[in-house]
């Protein structure tokens, strides 16, 4: 049962990260079209 739990949350801590990564990419892609492009560079940077 542990061992089922433990599998569950690390599905659910993988699925958090890319719809975090995912949302973090739109927010980027908004802001360089509002900016005009240098910020995008900053972002993917921090994110690396």
């Amino acid at each position: 049962m542990h061992y089922v739990t433990f599998v569950l949350s690390a599905s659910l801590k993988f699925s958090f990260i890319e719809v975090f990564t995912f949302f973090s990419v739109l927010v980027a892609i908004r802001v360089n079209f509002l900016t005009g492009g240098q910020h995008v560079t900053k972002v993917g940077l921090l994110a690396g």
